[in-house]
């Protein structure tokens, strides 16, 4: 499975993780590093979102830098036809977002890595 994966500066480290854990399993993680200097984002972006099977969001934090253009991203998946997953690491509690359409939502707060990426694999199928 090829996935793209959109995060904010704030969950750099989970990200990194995520990742690591899905390629420790087979998959392949497009990554924003992946970007080349001087290259356009918004072709990389829409290329890398084509060429994957599915999307995984790790949900920014309310107010978290970032944030805006993660979901933005998601919304570029969900209309280029592919599946979105959304990984929210820091629930903690509050409610999870609904209002993107047709995403399947994990929440991961509290939960071992191997567990929420052996569900992400498994609904990416």
């Amino acid at each position: 499975m090829k996935f793209f994966l959109s995060h904010g500066q704030d969950d750099r480290r989970y990200a990194a993780s995520l990742a690591a854990e899905i390629e420790r399993r087979g998959g392949t993680v497009w990554r924003d590093a992946a970007l080349s200097p001087g290259s356009s984002w918004e072709d990389g972006l829409r290329k890398a979102i084509e060429c994957s099977d599915a999307m995984i969001l790790v949900l920014p934090q309310t107010g978290a830098s970032g944030a805006n253009f993660a979901v933005f991203e998601a919304g570029a998946a969900k209309a280029l036809g592919k599946k979105v997953f959304v990984v929210a690491p820091n629930a903690d509690g509050r409610d999870l977002p609904v209002n993107i359409a047709d995403v399947a939502i994990f929440d991961a707060a509290n939960k071992p890595l191997d567990e929420v990426v052996g569900a992400l694999i498994r609904y990416a199928s």
